[in-house]
């Protein structure tokens, strides 16, 4: 069990009235306000830890140098290419240049007109996956001394 001031992970917290808040915390903790009763430690539960898998595709890192190689390899200009998948000439040069990402939509068309792929599955396991634990009062005290 642990305190909810200090963090600290014992057999014993005490329920303690602390300024008028009523908080579960260690016996050295409890010092600090009036002590209203004493609490075990129950036997251990069993926790299954949750996994989860998360999939997503991500950019190839290049991709610009990828269009452009793809492109020159088929003889288009940046003007006949943006032409051919009903794109500006401009956002091209600016893909090209890795100036900036293409939405999914654009990286399809682009990925069919070039016979290309530009973008990889991307595949992480999450443990613990669902699960938050309560913030202590320590917790909170250690957030506001880091923003100071």
């Amino acid at each position: 069990m642990r305190c909810e001031i200090c963090d600290k992970n014992t057999e014993e917290l005490y329920e303690t009235k602390v300024q008028g808040s009523l908080l579960t915390i260690c016996k050295e903790c409890s010092k600090f306000g009036e002590v209203i009763k004493v609490i075990k430690k129950e036997a251990p539960k069993i926790i299954r830890e949750e996994t989860a898998l998360k999939e997503e595709e991500s950019l190839l890192p290049g991709y610009g140098s990828i269009i452009r190689m793809a492109r020159e390899k088929t003889g288009l200009t940046q003007e006949a290419f943006g032409k051919k998948i009903n794109e500006s000439e401009s956002l091209i040069k600016r893909l090209e240049n890795e100036n900036i990402r293409p939405t999914e939509k654009l990286r399809e068309k682009i990925e069919k007109a070039l016979r290309i792929t530009l973008s990889e599955k991307v595949k992480e396991v999450i443990k613990g996956a669902g699960k938050t634990m309560p913030l202590t009062v320590g917790d909170i005290i250690k957030v506001k001394k880091a923003k100071k």
